[in-house]
């Protein structure tokens, strides 16, 4: 059997609930693998109240305390006892774990805690040896819980941001934004004027070993990423309050915005 402690929001919330999960009594090996991932998952849902996947939800996933991931709402389960993905490793990573993040939406945030709250990260060695070969510490603060603002110290060094900035400079331009259908004829300029660009990391080791550690840090496979991106702000220069979200409802004459974020599904 496996004793669960659920709490909702963060390890530091108030106490939800303890529930007992047992296996099968039948099989001969006991211990947490015989017990079946599809009736833990179905206490998650009962527990959490996890939204399933929709047209506009993402299916949840379980990690790790440090945001490896383990298995999401709907993966395939392995009928090979010993093979990752299969009820045996699902069940054994989780009792390991000790305690794991189940994500809403099945993308890894680092969990808040409490305001105040600091954690160092060991950060994956870059991938060129031409730039370092020693791993990356960085340190994540919880600035807010509500709503989750985290800052991160350490992630670039000062040589890295004269070299982004150097080699930024020369293709920078005035930024655009998406007009929504009500605002569609206005100018860019009118709630935005800074300065911007992106940087592709081809064949830049500096870039590269940037882009691996973010994704060390959130989690997030290198193949996911956007590139690099670079703003300047002149004086008086700004960008005013916006949510950085798509609301489909507005904007349903733009194609584009839609196809991106797939109607909804796929959003910020």
């Amino acid at each position: 059997s496996l004793r669960v402690t659920f709490y909702k929001g963060s390890h530091a919330s108030p106490l939800r609930r303890r529930v007992k999960v047992r296996g099968n009594t039948n099989i001969d090996s006991g211990g947490v693998e015989s017990i079946a991932w599809l009736d833990l998952k179905t206490q998650l849902i009962a527990e959490l109240g996890l939204a399933p996947e929709g047209p506009t939800q993402q299916p949840w996933a379980v990690f790790t305390a440090l945001g490896e991931r383990i298995v999401g709402e709907n993966d395939i389960i392995s009928k090979e006892a010993d093979e990752i993905g299969s009820n045996k490793h699902i069940m054994h990573s989780i009792a390991a774990s000790g305690m794991v993040v189940v994500a809403q939406g099945g993308n890894w945030m680092w969990p808040g805690v409490r305001e105040g709250f600091q954690r160092t990260i060991e950060l994956a060695p870059p991938k060129n040896a031409a730039t370092s070969k020693e791993s990356h510490n960085i340190t994540i603060e919880t600035l807010s819980l509500k709503p989750l603002v985290l800052s991160i110290e350490g992630f670039l060094t000062d040589d890295e941001c004269d070299y982004i900035a150097e080699k930024a400079g020369p293709t920078m331009k005035y930024s655009s934004v998406s007009l929504k259908d009500a605002d569609v004829g206005r100018a860019s300029s009118d709630w935005r004027t800074s300065q911007s660009t992106f940087l592709s990391a081809d064949n830049d080791p500096i870039l590269q070993d940037i882009e691996y550690r973010t994704g060390s840090l959130t989690r997030v496979p290198r193949t996911h990423q956007e590139y690099v991106q670079v703003l300047r702000y002149g004086t008086s220069e700004k960008y005013d309050s916006h949510h950085d979200y798509f609301d489909p409802s507005a904007y349903k004459s733009d194609k584009s915005t839609l196809n991106l974020i797939e109607h909804g599904k796929k959003n910020r």
